[in-house]
């Protein structure tokens, strides 16, 4: 069953105006509401995404099929990401599920991998 996401039409013209001049998008977190949400903005503007989630897998997306893939540093340099989308960290929420200090190294990690991507040096634009 293909999940469809509604959009609102001035959000994604406003989104996809950031996108202008990019040609690869690296998103983080892609599987989660956010990340899905930008995805399906994404399908209004002709850029390649390498999407990064927990683990890998297939979803649906309105009606396709993409393909997350877990975090892979060298394959993620090269794709050469021009603009990345970073929805990857776990809510408050999750915290007391996981225990705090889980919470809190889970997140380190999330945001070590941000930064890692921040720093390559194809990457121009990047949305938190």
């Amino acid at each position: 069953m293909s999940r469809s996401i509604p959009l609102n039409e001035s959000a994604v013209e406003v989104f996809t105006k950031s996108f202008i001049g990019v040609n690869r998008v690296l998103v983080l977190g892609g599987t989660g509401w956010f990340g899905r949400t930008a995805l399906a903005m994404l399908k209004h503007v002709d850029v390649k995404t390498h999407i990064v989630a927990s683990r890998p897998r297939e979803f649906s997306l309105d009606g396709g099929i993409l393909t997350a893939k877990s975090w892979d540093q060298s394959e993620i340099a090269r794709f050469e990401p021009e603009m990345i989308l970073d929805f990857a960290y776990l809510t408050i929420g999750k915290a007391e599920e996981i225990g705090i200090d889980r919470f809190i190294r889970v997140n380190r990690e999330l945001s070590a991998k941000l930064f890692f991507a921040c720093r390559l040096p194809s990457v121009r634009k990047v949305l938190s």
